[in-house]
């Protein structure tokens, strides 16, 4: 696969002027700073930007990672991965970015601008349509900027339908009830990474469930569906031999259709990643994958959805569930789900443009 590097400067950026008014009017003054300088433009359908603050460091320490991901078909489209923090402190056992600890908010102007520039190097054939907060860090840790940065996603410079917006969370405290109220009709989606079915089971791959027992989790679950009337995705990272078992699936299919909220199953392979290696984790095979959701499944709902949820939500009806397959590209680029860290981008040896890279990264450090 052909790699590219593209180098913005975005104090050299005349359009990005066009934004400035929007932020300035929705959004706090002191968050409208823009101050990502630098971002780099890695791959082929599935693009990888770093942008890096402006800091007197001279290393990635204050910089966070968004994906551009183009999705082929009749009509092309794409979606923007976006962080809301460099870094994170939630510490999942599988995800490169909690090994790096909380080192930053994102004001919601970052966050935008994240979008911003994605946009302009979106091609115009496949236009971006979605955006995920699936990037760096938790977005409800991080609530007043994402939620003021999602409220300015429909105006016209960024033109998204609030529907075409997802926000991903571990669970903070109250902060998913909070997320129902702020948006009780017509708002972002939400996204719940669940990853194992009982609190024994959760706490190893997700130490912040310390604070925040599942049973409660779900409760507030239920309440964001009785508020909205919405689906809620519930994200689970398969890892082999971790929570892939038979025994899992059924405990999950259980906790699914118990569910007053209308939720969905999105399983997910484990991708590889340094802190995953670390604690022996490797990917289930394909039929693991398949086993897995099928079996989940098979469990029936016991309870009518709130909302116009149709006939999925009826009870009875199948528990809703799916299969993610990262990309190959992402994969390569260590951009796929639970991969995004500050390292360079990954270039094969060998590549023509390697040494090009390794130059004007290292001429890049001496500016910053």
């Amino acid at each position: 696969m052909k790699e590219m590097l593209l180098l913005c400067d975005s104090k050299q950026m005349k359009s990005i002027d066009l934004v400035v008014p929007i932020l300035n009017r929705q959004v706090k003054q002191n968050d409208c700073l823009l101050t990502v300088r630098k971002c780099f433009l890695v791959g082929q359908k599935v693009y990888d930007l770093v942008f890096i603050k402006e800091s007197p460091l001279d290393d990635l320490a204050l910089a966070s990672r968004t994906v551009l991901i183009e999705h082929a078909g009749p009509k092309p489209r794409s979606t923007v991965c976006v962080s809301s923090q460099i870094g994170c402190k939630m510490g999942c056992s599988f995800c490169a970015t909690g090994t790096m600890g909380l080192r930053g908010q994102l004001s919601a102007g970052e966050i935008l601008e994240q979008l911003f520039h994605a946009k302009r190097f979106a091609r115009s054939e496949a236009p971006v349509r979605n955006v995920v907060f699936m990037g760096m860090g938790e977005p409800l840790d991080n609530y007043e900027n994402v939620i003021a940065a999602v409220k300015v996603m429909p105006e016209h410079a960024f033109g998204l339908a609030l529907k075409n917006v997802t926000i991903s969370t571990v669970g903070v405290m109250g902060r998913i009830r909070a997320l129902g109220s702020e948006f009780p009709f017509a708002g972002p989606n939400l996204a719940l990474s669940l990853h194992a079915p009982t609190q024994e089971l959760r706490r190893p791959l997700v130490p912040s469930a310390k604070g925040l027992p599942l049973t409660e989790l779900m409760r507030e679950v239920d309440d964001y569906g009785e508020l909205t009337g919405s689906k809620v995705m519930m994200e689970y990272i398969l890892i082999a031999d971790v929570n892939s078992s038979e025994s899992c699936a059924h405990q999950l299919g259980e906790l699914l259709a118990n569910c007053r909220a209308l939720v969905m199953l999105n399983v997910i392979p484990y991708n590889p990643t340094v802190s995953g290696e670390v604690n022996g984790y490797r990917p289930p095979t394909d039929a693991e994958c398949r086993k897995f959701k099928f079996i989940v499944a098979e469990y029936r709902r016991r309870w009518d959805a709130p909302g116009n949820a149709g006939a999925d939500g009826q009870a009875g009806a199948p528990v809703l569930c799916t299969v993610r397959w990262s990309t190959v590209p992402g994969q390569a680029q260590i951009a796929a789900c639970g991969q995004l860290a500050l390292q360079a981008p990954k270039v094969e040896a060998g590549d023509i443009e390697e040494a090009y890279l390794k130059k004007t990264l290292s001429a890049q450090k001496e500016d910053w």
